[in-house]
């Protein structure tokens, strides 16, 4: 009696309880699948996000080393272009240099062929007189004209005719004749005798002032060597 009192009391000979499962072993193997598969999904998540992150970094390397390229590019684009720019302001200054000479050069060129025209004037209207001809030192011809009222021009020019003339030199005396209140009127054109030294030709001229109411008919030149008289021409203005 007291033996089975202390086997119940120490539990001993008590009936087994077994504590059974709420879920149905099927369903734990659905549920440790399902854990498997979030898992695996989780993993591969991840490993696909590391691999946009590495793909990414990649992408950033490459647009950082073609905007380096890009910049180096336009560096020495940029720094040709300073270089052009050095280049045409060199070229701008030399260009105004050249331009500055030959402006001078025509204006130059402008003032000798503007001379050639007055020479070859001159010579075109000084046409040696026909019958003229002779040796040693001579008037070939003689212009002359009136320049408003109270001008007249004189032109001569003096030759010789020799081949290789040695050189020469005279005088030249230049008279104005005219009319003055229906009376005969003379002026001496050279207040002296002008001389003049030559080897083939040299033309001579001067302006003369007149009074206004003198009509100049002619001009008369006169060439001197020493005290000798060695020609005398005229020129008869129109009447």
């Amino acid at each position: 009696m007291r033996w089975r009192r202390f086997k119940r009391q120490l539990g001993i000979g008590t009936p087994r309880v077994e504590v059974a499962s709420a879920l149905a072993w099927p369903v734990r193997w659905l549920l440790g699948l399902l854990v498997l598969a979030l898992a695996t999904a989780m993993a591969l998540w991840a490993f696909q996000q590391g691999k946009q992150s590495a793909g990414l970094e990649m992408n950033l390397q490459a647009e950082v080393q073609r905007l380096r390229e890009l910049a180096a590019t336009q560096g020495l684009a940029l720094e040709q272009a300073q270089t052009a720019i050095s280049t045409s302001k060199s070229q701008a200054v030399a260009f105004a240099a050249e331009k500055d000479e030959l402006v001078a050069q025509i204006r130059r060129l402008e003032g000798e062929n503007q001379s050639l025209r007055a020479d070859l004037d001159f010579f075109e209207r000084l046409i040696p007189t026909p019958g003229r001809s002779g040796r040693g030192v001579q008037i070939r011809s003689v212009f002359a004209e009136r320049l408003g009222q109270v001008q007249v021009r004189w032109q001569v020019l003096v030759m010789q005719t020799a081949r290789n003339p040695e050189a020469a030199s005279g005088d030249l005396e230049v008279l104005l004749m005219g009319k003055k209140a229906g009376k005969a009127w003379s002026m001496s054109a050279t207040i002296e005798r002008r001389p003049f030294s030559l080897v083939q030709y040299v033309r001579l001229e001067g302006l003369v002032p007149v009074p206004a109411e003198v009509t100049i008919q002619s001009v008369v030149v006169k060439l001197w060597q020493g005290n000798a008289l060695r020609g005398t021409q005229t020129f008869n203005f129109e009447s």
